[in-house]
């Protein structure tokens, strides 16, 4: 059994769960969606979390309004939300450590490695975004505004439905039925479609371009050269705009 604990950030109370006890910390940011049981029990992602514990010790967390965390009402600004990681690392001893932010947690990431470098020793970007929407502005991202408009309205009906999630996240794996089933309870553990839709449309407002050029700790940016979900030019500008940032880029279409 996980031994799962509470940060309190602000009013909200954050679940976080460490494993293994090394020298260097990690604070594991993930993207959407979390639930740090359901998460486990994916033999992947713990042989991932475990084998970084023999070095590390592993701060992972559910974001506030998903999986263990406290739901909260609307949306919650990023600066605000960025604040977690801080509520967890000071829940759980750590002064500092390098952050991973995968996916939608890389901004996340992004903006505490740039507000608080005396506590960030090294920023690690896996599929991160710079931004989701997609317009004239920004052709790399992830839906334009009428095509999320058109899945908020039907987002009820396919809400933790199996094959919607691992068709776009990990496509390489969608011939796996028990992996469906897991991804497809993960997303009804992790929020209900309200409280997704609330998350989705936080996220659909996110721009790290202002953010990124002032991050002044040590970067790798990783990112998969056909991800489906987050276009590999969100990982190269990254690459290019963080200051001597370094990018490897892997082939295949997940994006996680």
């Amino acid at each position: 059994m996980l031994d799962i604990q509470f940060a309190h950030s602000g009013d909200v109370s954050i679940a976080y769960h460490v494993v293994g006890d090394g020298p260097l910390d990690i604070v594991y940011v993930q993207g959407a969606w979390s639930h740090l049981e359901v998460n486990w029990e994916l033999p992947a992602f713990r042989r991932f979390c475990e084998q970084l514990g023999e070095f590390a010790r592993v701060i992972l967390f559910d974001k506030r309004g998903m999986g263990m965390s406290d739901r909260v009402p609307g949306t919650t600004p990023l600066d605000v939300r960025m604040d977690d990681i801080r509520a967890v690392m000071d829940a759980a001893g750590s002064e500092s450590a390098a952050i991973i932010g995968s996916s939608e947690g890389g901004p996340l990431s992004m903006l505490f490695a740039a507000a608080h470098p005396e506590r960030t020793t090294a920023l690690i970007l896996e599929g991160a975004e710079v931004r989701e929407r997609r317009d004239a502005d920004w052709p790399w991202g992830e839906a334009t505004e009428e095509e999320l408009e058109n899945s908020m309205a039907i987002i009820d009906e396919r809400w933790g439905q199996p094959g919607r999630f691992i068709e776009h996240f990990a496509p390489s794996q969608q011939s796996t039925p028990w992996l469906v089933d897991w991804a497809a309870r993960l997303q009804r553990n992790a929020n209900t479609p309200r409280s997704a839709e609330a998350f989705i449309r936080m996220a659909f407002d996110i721009d790290v371009r202002d953010i990124v050029s002032s991050i002044r700790v040590p970067t790798l940016v990783i990112h998969s050269e056909g991800d489906r979900v987050c276009h590999v030019e969100n990982g190269r500008y990254l690459a290019r705009e963080i200051p001597n940032a370094r990018y490897v880029e892997l082939p295949g279409e997940d994006h996680i």
